[in-house]
Parts: C-alpha cells; structure tokens; sequence
C-alpha cells in the first residue's frame, strides 16, 4: 500500500467508492447493455 502512497484507510475509502460507483453504473446502465 505504501508503494503508491496510499494510507489503509485512504485505500480502503477508495476501493468502497469504487464499488459504489460500480453498483451507481449497474443501475443506470445495467438494462441498456452497457
């Protein structure tokens, strides 16, 4: 973690972002084949 200079709490806020944004994504654009 400390290579990309990232703290764990930064890291982990970041990939539940991601997820979220992931889940946001599958719901606008889920019945539309994207």
């Amino acid at each position: 973690m400390k290579a990309i200079g990232l703290t764990w709490p930064e890291t982990k806020r970041s990939a539940q972002d991601r997820a979220n944004w992931r889940r946001t994504v599958d719901t606008l654009y889920g019945d539309i084949g994207l």
